[in-house]
């Protein structure tokens, strides 16, 4: 048989369709992966799956190389062969039938690969069950795991061809055998999850390497030289090359040990610091390590010190740190960046900002940001371009975004296993995991264990867990139930080997915090502000929701206690471009040494600086929230204690002070307020407010454990209630307990199998999108439990004559044109986002304009047409858009009330 006949891949030379022989393209993915494993995989994870197949370092390289060369042995097959024309004839030629076929099947060479491959692997040495599970992994290179009923379907004889194409699959099984000359091995079935771990990193290498042997210069516009030897030579030295040029290589872990003072430039270490120092020896293998400690104590650093420890002692592939949000995201990544500078400055290495909005904040680097110049120096930090694609970022070896990014990675996506391959063995590290709510603390569970079975270390940063979430971390990390030793706060909590150590950490005195309860009146708001500030300084105050921040914004304004120019709102409901300008005046001018001494301002804010945003303020008022965010929130007041030996605060300001707004209460008879009650379970928000009340002060960190226990332990903590309070905690307890059984239900529904299923793939993947926030949640790969969103640009005038004012000057638009790069990213800075139910019903009945779908900053957006005063009225509607410029965006119901109650930060 002329193997050369079979086509693989097709490319265009000016107006011809040429073919590349499938024999070329299998040997390049091999030689891929080779390279893979020769310039980017790790010591740990060559060791972890040489490990797992009982063989050596070369032999296990040889084997994946051989098996990921199979991924598209289904090529081999009339399904795919007929749909190159002039392959026909020849193949016809060399004897090959081609049946009929409906028309409406599809081919799927990937169920036919899955189909073929266990025979023949089996006919190798390899058990049923391994040779099976290895044909479902590679056959899934397009992104899932043909099942069973997929092989029926899709891998039916006229497809498939009969036993003249399957001895042509032998053949060509044979003459890879020939090329690369994997060992024979007989890997054990048990236990399932060392198995499954090599599955899985199998998986996300045949996905990876497929795509970069796709790539059409140099691989598919190459010479495939009919000598086969020849060409694996050709093909290693390409597999190189585009490696290198791609930005996978560049970095190895570091052999020479660094102080954490070198590291992070700190001039001494705190006691939290120099315990992690202290115990970094006795972590020689992958480990769990929570640190609880109040804020601003040093977390991030010991974090950053033990990741470079265990690149350094465990040879990792790198380092992901997982922040809540985009904004904390953003601040984490330039951090990182200068240490990252400080450790490798003779090395290039590939760093990554991974969030939502990360590709639109690089844009302007685009199309060729992270190239290398011939005539630029080495040592540096950059975003290598091939790694900013969806699904692409966490393969590079140093990244910072958000926690969906690292969720995404064991829900029901296309490739969710190439996330995982890229958090295997490199060290994880969670910002603000008292944070997560059910749904995502499901997702969250199911990852630790993944992480802890693909030998990554995790590093969990908290200011406030409660005892319950540290032992289920523990016990999903390990994958089996743990007695957690009573150590109290603030501590360090670790695992050696099997067994959990904690140890308490000597906590830094602070000044107690004086606690004043007020009414969560304007009125109340504006009579604390005016007395706080009368002699300067800065005050927070933090709402609960969009719509009350808003409000209370505008009454201060209209009070006038400070100058306008002096207050300032910040919410997630501002379009792109506004919010990060008012994030950068606030970090700027609010953050460590940065503000002026007493220079009286008000920020009213939402939750979006409550986490790991670097603020000072001297006074803080916020809403009743759950207990572990206050002392979250309490964290931006008097945060450094460095200002009042620099930058004096007002007299009245020396001691720090949180008032807190608390629910109107009619002798025992308290109503939370209804936005509150979105946000928040009505339950926690009574046992917090039960925690808080009566009390003058917050001493903290001393303090902090009990806090959290008496809202998040058990109802004993509570001592004596009267019957009411307990009757509503009761209905409450019911409420939150029916909500967290929907989002157990909605989480299981999305999540991948656990690692111990002896059937892993052939679970079930419903192909969840990953970036359509309009979908139904029953579509959507949701990271967090929240209804639709719709993306709004907004512009002014109308769809014949559109246009946006920015900064005094007006930019005409055009729809009926595809946006150039730089227009693209003009209007996806206008974007806002909202899930009120509303507008997502009212816009997303509309269709997106038909040159934005195939851009990808504007497919899923709609435009929104304001007249001359910000306003968008539409006929038939009981509500009214604004666009404000210090507002946000606003949604009136058309007699005037500010009608948004389901708000988010």
């Amino acid at each position: 048989m002329n193997l050369w006949a079979l086509w693989g891949k097709t490319y265009k030379v000016g107006e011809e369709t040429t073919a590349r022989p499938l024999l070329c393209h299998m040997v390049d993915v091999a030689e891929v992966v080779g390279a893979m494993w020769d310039a980017c995989l790790g010591e740990g994870l060559r060791r972890h799956i040489a490990e797992a197949l009982g063989c050596d370092d070369e032999g296990a390289r040889r084997t994946l190389m051989f098996w990921a060369s199979l991924h598209d042995l289904g090529k081999a097959s009339p399904a795919f062969q007929r749909q190159h024309k002039p392959a026909v004839e020849e193949l016809e030629r060399e004897g090959l039938r081609f049946p009929a076929v409906p028309k409406a099947v599809p081919c799927h060479h990937g169920a036919i690969t899955a189909w073929a491959v266990p025979e023949l692997l089996h006919d190798q040495g390899l058990s049923d069950e391994w040779a099976s599970n290895v044909a479902a992994a590679i056959g899934g290179h397009h992104g899932t795991w043909p099942s069973s009923f997929e092989l029926e379907r899709f891998a039916t004889p006229s497809q498939r061809g009969g036993n003249e194409w399957q001895s042509v699959r032998r053949e060509l099984f044979n003459q890879i055998i020939n090329l690369i000359a994997p060992p024979k091995i007989n890997p054990p079935d048990e236990p399932f999850e060392l198995r499954n771990s090599v599955l899985m990193l199998l998986s996300g290498l045949t996905s990876v390497s497929d795509w970069i042997a796709s790539i059409e210069d140099p691989f598919t516009t190459s010479p495939p030289l009919k000598n086969l030897q020849d060409y694996v030579g050709s093909s290693a030295k390409r597999a190189h090359t585009t490696l290198e040029e791609l930005g996978f290589t560049g970095w190895v872990a570091p052999v020479e040990e660094i102080s954490m003072q070198a590291l992070c430039d700190l001039a001494d270490l705190r006691p939290l610091q120099r315990q992690i120092v202290s115990m970094a020896a006795e972590l020689s293998h992958p480990s769990l390590v929570i640190i609880e400690a109040p804020t601003g104590v040093g977390k991030t650093e010991a974090a950053l010190y033990l990741a470079d420890h265990w690149a350094r002692v465990l040879r990792q592939n790198g380092m992901y740190i997982a922040m809540p949000t985009m904004a904390t995201s953003n601040q984490m990544y330039s951090r990182v960046r200068k240490i990252l500078t400080n450790r490798y400055p003779n090395l290039d290495i590939n760093y990554q900002l991974l969030h939502g909005d990360a590709l639109l904040m690089q844009a302007d680097r685009l199309p060729n940001f992270g190239t290398i110049a011939e005539d630029e120096p080495v040592g540096r930090v950059r975003a290598a371009e091939w790694f900013t694609k969806r699904k692409r970022g966490l393969l590079a070896p140093f990244a910072v975004g958000t926690v969906d990014q690292a969720l995404l990675a064991i829900l029901q996506t296309n490739h969710f296993f190439i996330r995982l391959l890229g958090l295997s063995h490199k060290t994880v590290v969670f910002d603000e995991v008292h944070a997560y709510d059910t749904y995502m603390e499901m997702l969250f569970f199911l990852l630790l264990r993944w992480l802890g079975i693909l030998r990554a270390s995790v590093i969990i940063l908290s200011a406030t867990l409660p005892e319950a979430t540290r032992q289920r971390i523990c016990e999903a990390y390990l994958g089996k139930e743990i007695l957690l030793p009573d150590v109290p706060y603030p501590s360090i909590t670790w695992n050696q080997a099997d067994k959990i150590q904690c140890i308490h950490i000597p906590h830094e005195n602070k000044p107690p915090i004086r606690l004043v309860p007020i009414s969560r009146s304007s009125e109340a708001i504006l009579a604390c502000l005016r007395e706080s500030l009368a002699d300067g300084g800065c005050a927070a105050v933090i709402c609960n929701t969009v719509r009350r921040a808003q409000e209370v914004f505008q009454a201060i304004r209209a009070a006038g206690i400070v100058p306008k120019e002096q207050t300032f709102l910040f919410h997630a409901r501002f379009p792109r471009e506004r919010r990060a300008q008012i994030e950068n005046v606030i970090t700027s001018r609010f953050g460590k040494a940065s503000r002026s001494p007493c220079e009286r301002s008000i920020v009213v804010a939402t939750q979006v600086i409550e986490q790991s945003l670097d603020l000072d303020f001297d006074v803080m008022i916020s809403d009743l929230a759950p207990v572990d965010l206050i002392i979250q929130r309490v964290g931006r007041l008097h945060r450094h204690p460095e200002h009042d030996e620099r930058h004096e605060r007002p007299l009245r300001l020396t001691s720090p002070t949180l008032y807190v707004a608390m629910p109107e209460a009619n002798g025992e008879e308290i109503s939370f307020d209804r936005g509150d009650s979105y946000v928040y379970a009505r339950y926690i928000l009574l046992r917090s407010y039960l925690a808080l009340k009566g009390r003058t002060y917050l001493e903290l960190p001393k303090e902090t454990e009990d806090l959290i226990e008496a809202v998040y332990g058990t109802e004993e903590r509570l001592g004596t209630l009267s019957e009411k309070i307990r009757q509503d905690l009761l209905k409450y307890k019911e409420e939150m307990e029916q909500d967290r059984r929907f989002a157990e239900n909605e989480a299981l529904k999305k999540l991948i199998a656990e690692p111990n299923r002896r059937d892993l793939l052939e679970g079930s993947n419903a192909g969840l999108e990953e970036d359509a926030p309009e979908l139904s949640a029953f579509r959507r790969a949701a990271t967090r439990l929240s209804p639709p969103n719709v993306a709004l640009v907004c512009l002014r005038g109308s769809p014949e004559s559109a246009w946006i004012e920015r900064e005094g000057e007006i930019i005409p638009i055009d729809l009926h044109k595809a946006p150039h790069q730089e227009e693209a990213i003009l209007l996806a800075n206008q974007q806002v986002e909202s899930s009120d139910y509303r507008l997502v019903q009212h816009f997303t009945a509309q269709e997106p304009p038909e040159n934005w779908r195939k851009n990808a900053f504007l497919r899923y957006a709609r435009p929104v047409f304001l007249d001359e005063t910000g306003k968008y009225s539409p006929e038939g509607e009981d509500w009214i858009l604004i666009m404000d410029n210090d507002l946000g965006l606003v949604i009136l119901e058309k007699e005037g009330r500010n009608a948004d109650i389901q708000s988010t930060p």
